[in-house]
């Protein structure tokens, strides 16, 4: 299933895709408690409002091509609270190195194909710590 229809789609619930999460971690015998469901719940409303924010943006394009395109926008600016704002030339922070040990700066520059960027945006928002991601946040909402 391609993450961004999901996440940008005002005609299904939070509860249809809190669900589906449920589901599969069901299936796969993991038992949440009440404060693990709510962060689902929580990161998924986070989530889906702040790329809602860069998609009704009418500075940036819907169009993959542009070098505006929402999502590359979307992607730099996750990628910049990642990294506490340090610049890539500088490196990756210190807090990052401690967060993720495995990432490299070329991992977080790099991006083979355009139709991956859905993925790339949504392997960055589980790397990022409930701070950052409320960073993000209060970032994108007015």
């Amino acid at each position: 299933m391609e993450l961004q229809p999901l996440l940008l789609s005002n005609s299904i619930p939070n509860d249809v895709v809190i669900g589906e999460i449920y589901s599969h971690l069901w299936r796969n015998k993991n038992v949440l408690n009440k404060k693990q469901k709510e962060a689902i719940v929580h990161d998924h409303f986070h989530l889906k409002k702040i790329i809602q924010t860069y998609f009704n943006d009418t500075s940036l394009s819907k169009n993959k091509e542009s070098m505006d395109y929402f999502l590359c926008w979307l992607e730099n600016d996750m990628l910049s609270v990642l990294n506490d704002d340090y610049a890539y030339i500088d490196g990756l922070s210190p807090n990052l190195q401690k967060e993720c040990p495995h990432i490299t700066k070329e991992w977080l520059l790099s991006l083979s194909s355009i139709d991956e960027l859905p993925d790339k945006i949504y392997t960055i928002w589980k790397m990022m710590t409930p701070n950052k991601k409320n960073i993000m946040y209060e970032r994108t909402t007015p």
